[in-house]
């Protein structure tokens, strides 16, 4: 057993560990907690783009709607720790499901670390909800000054969705009618309102940088709050094994006072009876 101040010093450095994490683990709930209240925004103003998008291609050919040539694969893994299964899971799809021709981006020194064997750009992870702007302003202008400014048909981002355990992926068009089998919009051109007396090829190339903004703020939130979630629940089970570990250092502790007191009073005694 160890001595009672080798006890009392683990029970010390337990206690922190325990208040360490359990400040964490707040920051992570009230991060996540506002994600969870922003999500909603964010999900109906890109369905609302994914709608209006839908509307413009609707008199055009199928080929040009599943047009996939030239695809980027964004995968937003994490910058910080207590989220190594997001890692772990983003790194197997990689590996498994991102055809060798997709250009690759991996967001979050955590995900750069879990892949190899492929070739990849690597960009920064959000830290926090304030670092999330960074990141899409990031992702946004490389999607812009790329070559040939890739279509929004061709982008696609990949994230792990905590809410339902598994791979999740968004595209700018997620997904075309054609996509699914089911029958293109007939409705004529003329049918169709000028927006501000613009042709209809012309208001689908405006719209879609907007597209690809909202797409990337939406799909970056997520990650982070997955990423939020699973830290809440590892840092939740850290606490409470930590305060275990206290609970049985307390057991220890007691155990070993009690002890001396007892060779303490049989000492007495022995020396009482040697008295006698």
């Amino acid at each position: 057993m160890l001595s009672s101040r080798r006890l009392r010093e683990k029970q010390a450095l337990f206690a922190t560990l325990h208040k360490v994490m359990g400040a964490m683990k707040a920051m992570a709930f009230a991060e996540m907690n506002r994600l969870q209240q922003q999500m909603v925004s964010e999900q109906v103003c890109l369905m609302r783009y994914q709608q209006a998008m839908r509307a413009l291609l609707a008199g055009t050919e199928p080929a040009q709607q599943l047009r996939r040539s030239n695809t980027t694969e964004i995968v937003i893994g994490t910058e910080r720790g207590f989220c190594g299964e997001i890692n772990r899971r983003l790194a197997d799809y990689v590996s498994q499901d991102v055809p060798s021709d997709h250009t690759l981006l991996l967001i979050g020194e955590r995900l750069h670390q879990s892949v190899s064997g492929r070739a990849f750009k690597r960009f920064s992870g959000a830290q926090s909800g304030e670092g999330i702007e960074a990141v899409v302003d990031a992702l946004f202008e490389y999607w812009q000054g790329a070559d040939g400014t890739p279509d929004s048909s061709d982008l696609r981002v990949t994230y792990w969705d905590d809410t339902h355990h598994q791979v999740a992926t968004l595209t700018a068009l997620m997904p075309l009618a054609a996509a699914v089998g089911e029958p293109l919009n007939e409705t004529s051109p003329d049918d169709y309102t000028p927006a501000c007396y613009l042709p209809r090829e012309v208001l689908r190339r405006e719209l879609e940088p907007d597209l690809v903004f909202a797409l990337l703020h939406c799909a970056v939130k997520m990650a982070l709050l997955s990423e939020n979630r699973q830290r809440v629940s590892h840092l939740d089970a850290a606490t409470r094994h930590l305060k275990d570990k206290n609970e049985n250092l307390r057991v220890q502790a007691n155990q070993l006072r009690q002890s001396n007191i007892i060779s303490e009073v049989e000492a007495l005694l022995s020396v009482q009876e040697g008295l006698a």
